[in-house]
């Protein structure tokens, strides 16, 4: 590691020990993506145990513009909440 004035500005590292690091990097990105994709399929398969179930609300125009709003009011107060922090 280079510094100037006491600040790290430059890492040197070998080609192999670069190339490792790479590698690592990629195999972690594959099981984060297998993670996501196994959490995915457990969530499709809770939606549709709960549709089979029965367990679901139905909507016309007028009570699902009434649900946007809602969702849209909880965005927008979520929204204020986090900006005060």
């Amino acid at each position: 590691m280079l510094t100037v004035n006491g600040k790290a500005e430059v890492v040197v590292q070998e080609a192999q020990a670069f190339q490792e690091m790479i590698d690592q990097l990629e195999q972690l990105e594959k099981e984060l993506k297998k993670l996501k994709l196994e959490a995915l399929k457990r969530e499709i398969a809770i939606g549709i145990e709960q549709l089979e179930n029965g367990e679901y609300t139905e909507y016309d125009e007028e009570s699902i513009s009434i649900l946007f709003e809602e969702i849209a009011a909880r965005g927008r107060k979520k929204l204020a909440d986090n900006s005060t922090l």
